[in-house]
């Protein structure tokens, strides 16, 4: 029974803001509410405890409760102002107008350059302070108790000294029940902060190295780590112009002199990562009680700013029936790409017989049986299959690799450079990685094919750049999932071996060949060439010559870190070595979104 109560606690404390969000002209349907889910690990969905058709609006939440960067700018400012307004009382009106006029100019200048996203990053922070959020200890609110809260439960704003965003009677009460940490890729973090930029790259690389074992995955994960750094940065530059003018001790307040942590801005951060909606040319909108809301690429609800009733609206897309959790779609984002952002991953709880399998043979089984058709899967015996046939296309999307750049924080795509190629890129690594030893690994076990398609693609690519790829297709979205290839990728491996066999009428480069030999050399160039010699037990020590982390915040980030990186490794073994040339022709029809 006891086990109960932390469940009943946060679904009080869901209720109450509920509440506070219909006093504001909210819409909630009468036949969802907020629920424990148990295979989320003890996290929380909203669930329909009635049948709901198609088209059904079932939630609505008003602009005026919606907190965008205009609110967030609106609050950053208030604070300001109140104290110039302190120093007006306290000091000659020659020095008050002085004062106001550098705080003005200031306001003005880091204000308006900071992004929309920053602006509400910074004010979720401030507010968190105010509510007596943050501690020297910890980020996270007063374990599970309501202490804090005492007042949380009136329908009377608090705004006064507090500012415009204290105006929502919900806004103590959400802030003091978001996550304590969101266990993603941007909290993995080591003690390598100082220093200079190449020396935090490279301590943060080996530091990474323990849990991600892809290249590509550091580097995107370390360059996120940075652009969090760089706005910790332009934060603690805001805070300090409102106080840098200001001598008045009517002004001091603890914000004065508290000590902001990265730590704290990140918890800031990843609030707004994990739990905004896009919004017009604000782009971001955070709202409360609808960031219940969880993720699949099987949705049976979506969203969307309705400009004529000035509201944010949430509508279901297909019959929902009793007892089902209704989803939103975040994107169509790999295990590793939701774990950077959002702090979980799909593939272990809906296929593990392949995740939680410590046997490499039953893992690649698994693979091939998810390669058979639906009719076949529907009657396998394999009841983490079987019974999710309906859900297998999740599954499709999220055990995957991408190749190209991944997208920025706003979803956007990254900007290359014109000489910005990940092939030409990896085949140099390759080529560096194995150099003489490459005929060796071709020749092992009777000839590899994938190591010898590598190595004749290698000596094609370095060569000058005798293949141009076209921007197009090699910029985005290059994803190899477990059932088939996304159509950049595809294209990807036909240009490629068009271009091959253009070259060189006798060149073997087939499609499916040009696929093997990109996975193996993603392998060998992530492994340290622990794989060259095509044992597939090798596979299961990538991690072995690391301890085990340290029990710290980071740790729960970090065990799915290293399974999203071993599912990746069976993935790709499987495509270069394991999966015979009619399973590769087969996969390549099986072409994803």
């Amino acid at each position: 029974m006891s086990t109960d109560v932390p469940h009943v606690a946060h679904l009080l404390k869901a209720s109450r803001i509920q509440r506070s969000l219909r006093n504001e002209g909210a819409f909630f349907h009468p036949s969802i509410d907020v629920s424990p889910i148990r295979e989320m690990g003890g996290g929380y969905g909203i669930v329909a405890h009635e049948y709901i058709p198609p088209g059904t609006l079932i939630v609505s939440i008003p602009r005026s409760s919606m907190i965008t960067a205009l609110e967030a700018r609106k609050h950053l400012t208030f604070l300001s102002l109140h104290r110039q307004q302190l120093c007006r009382e306290d000091t000659t009106d020659c020095c008050g107008q002085v004062i106001e006029a550098e705080l003005a100019r200031t306001e003005l200048d880091v204000l308006e350059s900071s992004s929309p996203g920053s602006a509400i990053i910074f004010a979720l922070l401030v507010a968190a302070f105010q509510c007596g959020r943050l501690s020297d200890s910890m980020v996270g609110p007063e374990s599970d108790s309501d202490q804090g809260l005492a007042d949380c439960d009136s329908d009377e704003p608090e705004e006064g000294h507090m500012g415009p965003l204290f105006s929502h009677t919900w806004m103590r009460e959400w802030i003091l029940s978001l996550p304590a940490r969101y266990d993603n890729l941007l909290e993995l973090r080591g003690d390598n902060s100082g220093g200079s930029p190449e020396k935090w790259k490279c301590e943060g690389d080996a530091y990474l190295q323990q849990f991600l074992c892809f290249r590509r995955h550091r580097e995107k994960v370390l360059e996120e780590q940075d652009c969090v750094i760089e706005e910790f940065r332009t934060f603690l530059s805001l805070i300090s112009t409102y106080y840098s003018h200001v001598s008045c001790e009517a002004s001091k307040t603890r914000l004065e002199t508290f000590s902001f942590t990265l730590e704290q801005f990140t918890w800031a951060y990843n609030t707004l990562m994990s739990r905004a909606f896009a919004y017009d040319s604000m782009v971001w909108a955070v709202m409360p009680w609808v960031d219940y809301f969880n993720h699949s690429t099987l949705n049976n609800a979506t969203m969307r700013f309705d400009k004529r009733l000035n509201c944010y609206v949430f509508v279901t897309v297909v019959p929902i029936a009793k007892g089902e959790q209704i989803f939103l779609q975040y994107g169509s984002y790999t295990d590793a790409e939701l774990l950077l952002w959002y702090g979980f991953t799909v593939t272990p709880s809906l296929f593990p017989s392949y995740s939680n399998s410590i046997d490499g043979k039953a893992r690649i089984g698994a693979i091939r049986m998810i390669l058979q058709p639906d009719n076949t899967l529907s009657g396998s015996g394999d009841k983490s299959v079987s019974c999710l046939t309906v859900r297998l296309s999740e599954v499709y999307a999220t055990l995957g690799h991408c190749f190209s750049p991944w997208a920025k924080a706003d979803g956007s795509s990254p900007n290359l450079k014109d000489d910005c190629c990940w092939l030409e890129d990896l085949f140099a690594l390759y080529e560096d990685a194995t150099g003489s030893k490459a005929v060796s690994f071709a020749n092992s076990r009777g000839g590899c094919k994938a190591a010898c398609a590598a190595a004749e693609l290698a000596g094609v690519l370095n060569r000058k750049r005798i293949i141009k790829m076209p921007r197009r297709i090699i910029s985005h979205d290059c994803v190899v999932r477990v059932r088939g290839p996304s159509r950049a990728m595809l294209q990807v491996l036909k240009h490629v071996s068009d271009a091959c066999r253009n070259l060189s009428g006798g060149s073997c480069l087939t499609p499916s060949t040009v696929l093997r030999a990109i996975c193996w050399a993603e392998l060998v160039c992530s492994t340290d060439g622990k794989i060259c010699g095509q044992h597939l037990d090798a596979l299961s020590h990538i991690f072995d010559f690391y301890d085990e982390p340290e029990h710290s915040p980071s740790c729960s980030a970090g065990k799915m870190a290293r399974q999203v990186s071993l599912d990746i490794a069976y993935l790709l073994y499987f495509l270069s070595v394991e999966a015979t040339d009619r399973e590769l022709r087969k996969y390549l029809l099986h072409t994803s979104p």
